[in-house]
Parts: C-alpha cells; sequence; structure tokens
C-alpha cells in the first residue's frame, strides 16, 4: 500500500499554515479544557456553578476570596494565569494565518454564518484547494 492510497500530501507552501492551524486547533483544546476544569472546581467546592464568561473574567483576588482555602485558590489561579497565556498565544496564531491565507471570494458568504468566522474559513480554504487538484 502506497501512502498516496490513503493520505493527502499538502502543498509545500500550504503546509506551514496548515500547521499553524492545527497548533491554534489544540491549542484552543487545552484552554477549553482548564476552562472547564476551573467550573468543576468552581461547583464542586462552592455549591454553584459559573459561567465561562464569568470565569474568564475572574481576577486572582476574586478567586482568594471565593475560595479560602488556599491550595484551591492556587489550583485555580493557576489555571487561570495557562487559559491567559494560551488566549495570548492564540491570538498570535490567528494573526499569522491571517496574514498568509486570503479568504477565496466563495468563503465570503461562509463568513455570514453564525459562528463560522476566519479561522473556520481558512480551515475551508486549505479544504478548497485540496478538492481543486
Amino acid at each position: 500500500m502506497c501512502i498516496r492510497d490513503r493520505g493527502y500530501i499538502y502543498p509545500k507552501k500550504v503546509r506551514p499554515v496548515r500547521d499553524l492551524l492545527r497548533r491554534r486547533s489544540k491549542l484552543v483544546q487545552q484552554h477549553t479544557s482548564l476552562l472547564h476544569s476551573v467550573q468543576n472546581l468552581m461547583a464542586r467546592n462552592r455549591g454553584r456553578s459559573l459561567s465561562a464568561n464569568a470565569i474568564k473574567r475572574l481576577t486572582y483576588e476574586e478567586v482568594n476570596r471565593l475560595l479560602p482555602d488556599a491550595d484551591l485558590a492556587l489550583a485555580v489561579n493557576g489555571n487561570l494565569a495557562v487559559m491567559r497565556t494560551l488566549e495570548g498565544v492564540i491570538d498570535l496564531l490567528e494573526k499569522a494565518v491571517r496574514g498568509r491565507i486570503r479568504l477565496h471570494p466563495a468563503f465570503k458568504l461562509l463568513l455570514t454564518v453564525s459562528g463560522i468566522g476566519e479561522i473556520l474559513g481558512m480551515w475551508n480554504y486549505l479544504i478548497y484547494s485540496i478538492l481543486r487538484i
């Protein structure tokens, strides 16, 4: 069995962008995992959960006030610090991808669909470039 029978090899000029989009996807998954971890920890120890937006807005002082146990507060603050770092790296990757790919005019319509932004449109651009070949 030859590799051509089972997979697609991206053109060389598209591979770096594909890799950036894959890395971004992995970082978004890690960010979401940390967010869920904080939500669960807060729900278990406070008896009620916080929304994702409320958790993203938490300051270190608020965490210390909401969780009087120093070890729990440290765990949450650590997760929040990593989440904020990941948000910065995700933004950098998105800017890099935007600078390397221009969306095909046909994909401008995709951006009108709720939940589809430029990054998802760029994934579609890569798929479109595969299907054209």
